[in-house]
């Protein structure tokens, strides 16, 4: 099988399109198209600044947190420093304090706690047993504490102690994270003790991590060795646990985006001086402006696509398929005139145009039918002629074999039927007839025609009692009962009946006038009749083509004459005029 290439791209073509599905198209890849993109890259765009922002807040926010457990470890060692050398400290250490050294303590240990802002506890430990505390909550002597030595000087962090405490009225257990410096006796070259700060964990994560923190926004704090200390996510330290691992080594402060099975989001974090690590991961969740931006930059495209195609449509479109419309009807022969909105652009001066040349056609067309319809009278005219010849003849004819056969009463019943015939054919002066008067022909007519016929036949008129005095053309039934005898009664034994009804109705809203003409009749083939009548031949279906066009001339198209038969059930001619009154 061959395929034609050329017609199958010819099909698809885009200069094939209708102007509407042209505009369409090229306003989605021209204007459309476009325009969602552009607007996609700059919400992305600005998705994107939003987040650098985010992250310079999220920065802040760390560096903040930061700066607040620098603080309490910074005052912390200030306060060592000034007590690790100090004589009381280390006679009391020695066993060997006195009162005075034990008041000298207290004033330094009572002024360090009273300018502080944050709830602590300070402490002398010997052997893992406490000589002497103060501060907002007091530990019992024998409480284990996990506390080491490190270098002279230097302070070090513990680890998480749960510690039953005591004070004025209360005794419960407490978190605790204390820092502690090592008393070193240089004399013994030995260490002889502890000066440990404690600190209450609900008041470290009141001050620092639990600042800013959300069920999205976990603060965790690490250890110098890299034990979990506190979170603000009280879910559970497993799911913050390996944060740490996910931290370069080598920056104190920055951020990483992290995505597993378990963890997906930012991490921020800051390595602070004191040994602590502090890890801030906000967790990626579904971020609904996105998708909003996403969608209300479909839906303002799809708005503006509308809108222009309903501005093309109405001002571009819809004049285009009036004009089309108005073409067609005038291509399908219908002489209303369809009236279009005129608008004052290019459109406009087309369809003016149009307008002008219908108008000269119109009236070059107004011509030539006004010779066809002098032409179709004349015919008419020709016809009458022939009638008078030849429907005098028969009659004679038959008047002379009645005359013979019978006594002459009913030849002066036939000469006048006769005459009243003739009076109504001759009768030029006149194009139209009363309905009234054309029964009367009718039955004289028919009178005639029974009398020469050698089978029995019957004629039954039924007029409306309001269309008696309306009008009709001239010789629009006669012929069609003529017919009916001729091609229908005649050529069956039993002869026939003929009903000839005139009716007045109403056909979308127009008034007409209906003439049925039906006889039992031996019938014929409607369809080729119809066929003959549409033919230019004009050999056969003489009378029922010159009422066609003698109708249609007179009335228009919505006038029609038409036939319904069926073989050995007779015949129905139906013909359709408007009625004038």
């Amino acid at each position: 099988m061959r395929f034609d290439t050329k017609h199958i791209a010819n099909a698809f073509a885009f200069r094939n399109y209708s102007i509407k599905k042209k505009m369409i198209i090229a306003l989605i890849l021209c204007v459309l198209l476009p325009f969602f993109v552009i607007t996609f890259i700059m919400s992305n765009i600005l998705t994107a600044i939003e987040m650098k922002e985010n992250r310079k807040e999220e920065t802040y926010i760390i560096e903040d947190i930061s700066m607040e457990l620098e603080n309490i470890a910074k005052r912390a060692d200030e306060f060592a420093e000034s007590n690790l050398g100090s004589g009381a400290v280390k006679d009391i250490l020695r066993d060997r304090g006195s009162m005075n050294d034990y008041l000298i303590l207290y004033d330094n240990f009572k002024n360090f706690v009273a300018h502080e802002d944050i709830k602590e506890t300070i402490y002398l430990v010997k052997n893992g047993t406490i000589v002497f505390q103060i501060g907002d909550y007091y530990l019992y002597p024998d409480v284990n504490l996990s506390v080491e030595n490190t270098y002279p000087g230097k302070g070090s962090w513990s680890g998480v102690d749960k510690i039953k405490v005591f004070g004025k009225g209360f005794s419960k257990s407490l978190e605790f994270l204390s820092r502690s410096y090592p008393v070193y006796d240089y004399s013994n070259n030995s260490y002889i003790g502890q000066i440990v700060v404690s600190y209450s964990m609900e008041e470290i994560c009141s001050r620092s991590i639990d600042k800013f923190a959300s069920e999205d926004r976990v603060n965790v704090l690490y250890h110098p060795s890299g034990r979990v200390l506190a979170y603000s996510n009280r879910n559970g330290m497993e799911e913050e646990s390996d944060l740490l691992d996910k931290i370069p080594p080598s920056q104190s402060l920055g951020y990483v985006n992290i995505q597993s099975d378990k963890q997906k989001g930012t991490l921020y974090y800051s390595r602070l001086n004191s040994g602590f690590t502090i890890v801030r991961m906000i967790k990626r969740q579904w971020q609904p402006e996105i998708l909003i931006n996403l969608v209300l930059t479909v839906f303002v495209c799809v708005l503006f696509g509308f809108a222009c195609i309903f501005i093309l449509n109405k001002y571009i479109i819809e004049p285009l398929n009036a004009l089309s419309d108005k073409m067609k009807h005038v291509k399908l022969g219908e002489s209303k005139e369809i009236k279009i909105r005129v608008n004052q652009d290019e459109i406009g001066s087309i369809v003016s145009e149009y307008d002008k040349m219908m108008k000269t056609i119109n009236s070059l067309i107004e011509q030539v039918y006004i010779e066809k319809i002098n032409k179709q009278e004349a015919e008419k005219n020709a016809l009458i002629s022939q009638l008078k010849p030849h429907f005098l003849y028969n009659t004679l004819d038959s008047i002379k074999w009645l005359a013979i056969k019978i006594k002459a009463h009913e030849v002066a019943a036939q000469l006048e039927a006769l005459s009243e015939i003739y009076r109504n054919v001759l009768n030029f002066g006149r194009e139209m007839i009363a309905v009234e008067e054309e029964k009367k022909f009718l039955e004289n007519y028919f009178y005639l025609m029974k009398e020469r016929a050698s089978v029995p036949m019957e004629l039954i008129i039924d007029i409306d009692k309001e269309l008696k005095f309306a009008y009709l053309p001239k010789l629009i039934i006669q012929p069609l009962v003529e017919n009916s005898i001729n091609h229908g009664l005649i050529n069956q034994d039993n002869g026939g009946t003929i009903y000839v009804g005139i009716r007045k109705k109403v056909i979308n809203f127009e008034e007409l006038i209906e003439i049925r003409v039906f006889d039992n009749g031996v019938g014929t083939n409607a369809y080729e009749l119809m066929k003959t009548i549409k033919d230019e031949n004009p050999k056969s279906a003489f009378a029922l083509r010159n009422i066609d066009r003698r109708i249609r001339l007179k009335y228009g198209e919505k006038s029609k004459l038409l036939i319904f038969s069926k073989k050995s059930r007779g015949t129905l001619v139906l013909v359709r005029l408007k009625y004038t009154g």
